[in-house]
Parts: C-alpha cells; structure tokens; sequence
C-alpha cells in the first residue's frame, strides 16, 4: 500500500515539478493601455513566482478585454515584460446572422461604430451607436460606458451602461436602460461577476372605435451572479483552453396593458355595440441556474476542435389579472440543454506581421427543450423541442473593426405535448416564458 501510494504520489509530482517558476520582482508594461488596468486585470503580483502556464493565461485574460487587439509577454531575467496593443480609439463592427429552418427563414445585422477615451487613472469611457436591421424592421441603439479598473488599488473592476433605443415606430416608446456590472479577477484563471440591469418600455396603440389610445408598459429588472474559469489563448481565435460559466440569476417582469372590447347586446334590448377598455397585469419572477462549458484542443498550428455543453433551469412565478380573470402562483418551468461540437481554423500565424486576422468555424448543435406551463386543463402543460442546428461563421478583426458573419439552418427534429388532466387553474392568455 505504501509503494503504490509513493507510486501515486511521484506520478502527480513530475507534472508539477516540470512546471518551471519564474520570480517577477517587477512588471512593466508596454504600449497603449494603461498600466493600472494591465496590472489589475492580469491578475499577476509582483514578488511571486509562476509558470509559464500561468503566465499565458495571465496574458490571454487581457485578450480578452473588449479594448485590447492583442498581448504578449516576456521575460528579462525576473522582470516580466507585457506588451499590449489596443484596438484604435475609434473602431466599428458588423454582426450579421442568417437563418433558415424548415418553416421560417430570416436574419439580423447590427453595424455600429463608436470611440473610447482612456484615463490614467484606469478608467475606460465609450460611446457607441448601433443600426439594426431585421426583415424589414430596424431600429438604432444610443450608449454611453464607463470602466474603471484597479479600484482602490485592488484587481475590482466596475462597468456602468446607459443605452437607449431609437426604434422607428412612432407608437413605441422605449425607457433608456441602465447595466452595471461588478467583477473580481480571483486568480488568473477565474472571474467573479455581479451585474444588473434596468429596462422598460410603453407602447402606444389606437383603434377606429376606441375611446381613447390604449397603453401597455413593460418594465424589466435582472440580477446575474457568474463565476468563470478560462483558459483559452484568445476571444475570436481560441485553439486550446477551456471556460467554464456558472450562476444564478433573477429577474422581475413586470407589465400593465389595455384592451379594446366589443360587446353586442341581445338585438330584442334595442342597444347598440358597446365599446369599452379593459386591462391586465401582470407580475413575474424567475429564478434560474446556468452553466456552460467549452473546450478547445489544438490540431494543428492554426486549427482547433471544440466542445460545448450547457444547461439552464428556470422556474417563474407568475401573478395578475387577465381582465377578469386572476392569475395568482401559476409556476413555469423550463429546462434546456444544447451540445456542440466543432471546427475552427484560423487564417493566420500570430507570430507574422500581418494585422488582419481571420477565422472560419464549423458547428453542429443538438438543443433540448421542456417548458411546463400549468395554465390548464384544456392546454398542454408540457411541451418538448427537440431541434439540431448547422452554424458557418467568419470572423474577421482588426485594430479598428470586427466583422462576424454566420449563417444556420435548423432541423426541427420533434415537438411533442402533453395535457395534465388534474390542472384546475383559470383558464388566463398565454403569457410565453421570458428568460
């Protein structure tokens, strides 16, 4: 028992022991983004040793920063050398996706542009604005961003947003919306994040024979708590590494809406129609578990194949009143899962000169689905999607613009229901489930 002990022990020791140390006395940080969010984001101290396993994964979390274009690191005896390239001051993307299933087809494109301004003191402020375009519907997005970074001398980030929705329809009037996100860099592999958001809208809408216009609002609030562990060498052209996501969440929808009736009396009374507004609110909660995973293994020197799992499990708590109708402790479930696997190539070779990078992926996903709904008895209480999913995509970055482009067909593979015979619950409308 001893020998293999001793045997067991020595097997797990000569990977760790393989693993060389390098001592950083001092770091120093080169190029255009500032050193206090370089250092905090890095999540390296100096006086401690690493391997260069965890160098490049300290290296990789500032590829991941949504204004860095790439990083890279050396050593000079105990002196850590970090170079970072940020994406220009002014930059733009496109975000197009089109779709096709055996029923429906479609697609959307985002084009935005926007400018960024860094401050010394490891704050990030941006602007944006974003045309979106889809089937003939389109709308623009206004938002303005501030980052800071190293609080309090520490490795705590904040992100505040303020967004606003330029839709083109003179009867729908969205609030602006509001998202702050906190987050701690525990090692340089895992992130720990806190986010909320604020959102909200009314919509206007007038008939022929109505009183007055009828209103309908809607507000929005949601709560995320995420940890993360990554490894991956990069966010658009990962060859190795895995990331792990997971949390809860919380949200409240909230919503107030107005009806037109028509009632036609007994034609022997001698009364005409009677037009009158009706209303319904509503009031949901959900509770929900996520997590997702994917993992990269390097086939070659610029290809890769991937992995993904990911599950969710949300459970809503729906309240109101459908005219007259109550709706009161009507519980939702739903529950879905997906696999992927795929294929990425990159067209390029890092260590070149070149500033234009490129990727082509291919993916299948198989997708699960079982929401429960017990409304009642004369609807289904349970309904099951079973869908796989065919995705190309290609992404093109450089210093001042991304591009992604994908298209996706779907086989709807199965959609079965079923009915509970014991549901005794008013019959309310559909309300679909929102996550």
């Amino acid at each position: 028992m001893r020998r293999l002990t001793f045997c067991l022990a020595l097997l797990f020791a000569i990977p760790l022991a393989a693993q060389t140390k390098h001592l950083v006395s001092r770091i120093d940080v080169r190029g255009n983004v500032p050193a206090a969010i370089v250092t905090s984001q890095s999540a390296l101290e100096e006086g401690r040793s690493y391997s260069e396993r965890d160098l490049d994964d300290a290296v990789s979390r500032l590829r991941r920063l949504p204004f860095v274009f790439d990083a890279r690191y050396s050593l000079a005896g105990d002196t850590l050398v970090i170079e970072v390239d940020a994406v220009t001051r002014f930059f733009a993307g496109l975000d197009a996706n089109g779709f096709r299933s055996d029923n429906d087809q479609g697609g959307v494109a985002a084009l935005s542009g926007g400018g960024r301004l860094f401050l010394r003191s490891g704050g990030v402020a941006e602007a944006h604005v974003q045309q979106v375009v889809s089937d003939g519907d389109d709308s623009a997005v206004v938002d303005a961003q501030y980052a800071q970074y190293g609080i309090a001398g520490s490795r705590l980030f904040a992100v505040g947003n303020v967004s606003y929705a330029v839709m083109h329809e003179d009867l729908f009037d969205p609030d602006p919306s509001f998202n702050l996100l906190l987050g701690y860099p525990l090692t340089v592999r895992q992130t720990l994040t806190v986010s909320g958001s604020d959102a909200g809208a009314e919509v206007r809408s007038s008939f022929p024979f109505a009183p007055r216009e009828l209103r309908s609002r809607f507000d929005r609030r949601r709560l995320d708590l995420r940890w993360t562990w990554d490894t991956t060498d990069d966010p658009f052209f990962a060859l190795r590494g895995e990331t792990i996501t997971a949390g809860p969440s919380w949200s409240r929808d909230r919503s107030e809406s107005q009806g037109f009736t028509i009632a036609l009396p007994d034609p022997g009374i001698g009364l005409g129609p009677i037009f009158g507004i009706s209303g319904s609110r509503s009031d949901q909660k959900t509770r929900s578990l996520v997590a997702n995973a994917n993992k990269f293994w390097s086939v070659s020197p610029r290809a890769a194949v991937f992995a993904g799992l990911s599950a969710s499990f949300d459970r809503a708590e729906l309240n109101g009143q459908f005219a007259d109708f109550p709706i009161s402790g009507s519980d939702l479930e739903a529950k879905n899962g997906a696999v992927t696997v795929g294929y990425a190539l990159n067209i390029f070779d890092r260590g070149s000169a070149t500033a234009t990078r490129q990727r082509i992926e291919l993916a299948a996903t198989y997708l699960r689905s079982e929401i429960e709904q017990p409304f009642s008895p004369f609807t289904p209480s349970r309904i099951t999607t079973d869908a796989t999913v065919l995705n190309v995509a290609y992404v093109l970055r450089r210093q001042y613009a991304t591009v992604r482009l994908g298209v996706s067909y779907m086989f709807q593979n199965n959609v079965t229901s079923s009915v509970d015979p014991g549901g005794n619950v008013p019959f309310p409308p559909f309300v679909p489930f929102i996550r």
